[in-house]
């Protein structure tokens, strides 16, 4: 639980801890977050899997399909937001990030390349969402893998927003990366 009597550097400090354990972890429950962006005209949210983050650069790595209408969400607009939850604490963490785009570098090549399990969903025959009347055509794989349509979506955090449920006292704040600033907030 979050002690708002602690100095804002410890309680930060704390937050970026849960963050850092669901990249790792994957049995973490907030490993699996939500990525929300906006199209043209509405926003748009998905469930995607946190796969590292750097305390220290505040940045953290989320993997995708060069394909995915993501993408040109991020062409057209850099900025998401990230939403980690954690049922055990009932802390919900809203971070807003700028996102870049990685595809061919070295390093996605190198990660695409030591992958395990997973490789197949970076190497449909197809994007991501294309419509088909079967089931089955959905499935299909391209005959060899590759790491050309693997992209590292990584993100830079700017702000973020936490309240966890600690009835009576529930917790509410906001910090921004950039100013080194904590705003207590009415939960």
């Amino acid at each position: 639980m979050l002690n708002p009597d602690s100095e804002s550097e410890e309680i930060i400090e704390e937050i970026l801890s849960l963050i850092k354990r669901a990249a790792v972890d994957k049995k973490h429950p907030m490993h699996f977050m939500i990525l929300g962006t906006t199209n043209e005209k509405t926003p748009e949210m998905r469930y995607v899997v946190w796969r590292s983050f750097n305390p220290k650069e505040l940045t953290g790595q989320i993997y995708t399909d060069k394909r995915s209408d993501k993408i040109n969400h991020f062409r057209n607009n850099p900025l998401a937001q990230l939403l980690f939850y954690h049922p055990g604490r009932k802390c919900q963490i809203k971070v807003n990030v700028e996102v870049l785009i990685h595809v061919n570098t070295p390093e996605t090549n190198a990660i695409f390349k030591e992958m395990q399990n997973g490789r197949e969903a970076y190497n449909t025959l197809e994007a991501p969402g294309t419509k088909h009347n079967n089931f089955e055509d959905t499935k299909k794989i391209k005959p060899e893998f590759n790491s050309e349509d693997f992209v590292i979506l990584e993100t830079k955090f700017l702000s973020m927003e936490v309240l966890e449920l600690n009835s009576p006292n529930h917790v509410r704040f906001a910090f921004n990366f950039k100013e080194e600033k904590l705003d207590w907030l009415v939960p």
